[in-house]
């Protein structure tokens, strides 16, 4: 008699090259070093599921509040691969612009995404060396002495006074208080003056 064939049914249940696994584990995200134009992101990913991770990054958007790769508005930067903690500088932004970022870690399994964190650049911060009458009308020529203040828009490239530009004391975006008493501001060529209400201008003072 002829030996009967090996059927499917023999096999059912086995095949050589299962892997047996999940996405990877453990993606987080933060930020730090916020500034007017570029923030830092901390990623960190500590378990691979069972594969080898072979990309690992970010995905940030400044319109889309749930970025993820190849999402609309959303930009990729892939920051190696393997498990563990990994950072990268994102830069070019405006000030007082949010941005939705998160971590992510890719395996044979799939994608894994940390939560969306955000973060708001600053105003754009101007310094003065001169200040013609800092906090009062006595002329200040030291460069030791400066008065920084900060723009709302971004219209300032440059330390030019433009006479519509309000100007705040610190650096959070959306907050309306502005210097108390009288405030002269220079930058050694042009001149404008600060009441609390308005601009004033016409200086003649100089160093």
């Amino acid at each position: 008699m002829a030996p009967i064939p090996y059927q499917f049914r023999d096999f059912y249940g086995y095949d050589k090259d299962a892997v047996s696994g999940t996405a990877p584990t453990g993606v987080t995200v933060s930020s730090s070093s916020i500034s007017w134009n570029e923030f830092n992101r901390l990623g960190s990913v500590s378990g691979d599921g069972g594969a080898g991770i072979t990309a690992r990054g970010f995905v940030h958007s400044t319109t889309n509040t749930n970025p993820t790769i190849g999402g609309s508005g959303v930009t990729n930067s892939v920051q190696g691969s393997g498990t563990g903690s990994f950072q990268a500088v994102l830069t070019g932004l405006s000030n007082c612009t949010t941005v939705y970022f998160r971590a992510y870690a890719t395996n044979l399994f799939g994608t894994t995404y940390s939560n969306v964190d955000t973060a708001q650049t600053t105003r754009r911060p101007h310094v003065f060396k001169f200040a013609t009458g800092k906090f009062g009308h006595a002329l200040v020529c030291s460069s030791s002495n400066t008065v920084t203040y900060y723009a709302q828009s971004d219209n300032q490239i440059g330390t030019v006074i433009q006479l519509q530009q309000q100007i705040y004391t610190n650096a959070t975006c959306g907050d309306t208080a502005q210097p108390s008493g009288l405030v002269s501001l220079s930058d050694g060529s042009h001149k404008g003056r600060w009441t609390g209400t308005g601009w004033q201008s016409g200086f003649t003072e100089s160093c």
